[in-house]
């Protein structure tokens, strides 16, 4: 007879809403097949529900790692890890009440600076509910976590999702785009930054991996204002990759100046 899941394994999967019993009875083939005469380990059954697309790899890896509390972020169930620096760990995730995907990044904060990088951040999804730009991706909602364990403090900022790879992934997989692509790219985005400064805002990071292009020729910056929230001080000791050097205004690596406008526009033009 088919072991059935382990009740600790079963009850992640019904907390979390992940499968349902009708997803783990279509699974006792494959389960069945992998076994024959062995126990059908959870192992065995995580694997099954990654392979019939029950749940993504990553919610694999964070099962049969006993880590499954911390698919749980917030109102957020994470999906996909899209990447990560030393601070902050950014995911594909889908709110629990709703279907559609989104970002939520997670930044990590000192306990002395939750509260007003809290307040800053609450400002920044005030304005918004306000702002809507095509080239544009300000976060949505924000609250504070405990994550991935009790003490660790985060930040969750949970932004629309947009489809499409970033520029540093396209400049590697076709090289140099031709000048008309780039006088486009440049022509939406200057728009996009033209409208955040008619609200008194600022992105903070024009980059290369915040750039992404949509299916349909978009150009969109994400993580708008973030910078000015978690690292709005230029400091050699901050840690970041050396790329993330390219285009920042003088004013902000020779007085330490916070993102502007104009130092917007710098990196904009560095990058075209």
């Amino acid at each position: 007879m088919l072991e059935p899941p382990s009740s600790s394994l079963l009850k992640t999967l019904s907390s979390l809403r992940l499968c349902s019993p009708r997803d783990l009875r279509c699974c006792r083939g494959y389960v069945r097949r992998l076994t024959r005469d062995l126990p059908a380990f959870d192992s065995i059954w995580i694997d099954a529900l990654v392979q019939s697309r029950r749940l993504t790899a990553f919610q694999g890896q964070c099962l049969e790692a006993s880590h499954g509390e911390r698919l749980q972020v917030g109102p957020c169930l994470l999906l996909e890890r899209l990447g990560g620096t030393a601070t902050a760990e950014t995911f594909l995730a889908r709110r629990r009440d709703a279907e559609d995907v989104c970002v939520l990044k997670l930044t990590a904060v000192a306990p002395e600076q939750l509260r007003p990088q809290s307040e800053l951040l609450a400002k920044l999804v005030s304005s918004s509910a306000i702002f809507q730009h095509p080239a544009i991706v300000l976060p949505q909602a924000t609250q504070a976590v405990e994550w991935p364990s009790a003490g660790e403090w985060r930040l969750v900022t949970i932004s629309r999702h947009v489809r499409g790879p970033h520029l540093a992934e396209l400049l590697v997989r076709r090289g140099r785009f031709p000048t008309a692509i780039v006088v486009e790219i440049g022509r939406q985005l200057l728009d996009g930054l033209a409208a955040l400064e008619a609200r008194g805002l600022v992105h903070g990071d024009v980059s290369l991996t915040n750039i992404r292009i949509t299916p349909q020729g978009q150009s969109v910056l994400v993580d708008a204002g973030l910078v000015s929230v978690f690292r709005p001080e230029f400091s050699f000791h901050t840690i970041r990759s050396a790329e993330r050097y390219d285009g920042l205004a003088p004013e902000r690596i020779s007085a330490g100046l916070p993102p502007s406008s104009s130092s917007d526009l710098y990196s904009l033009g560095c990058l075209l």
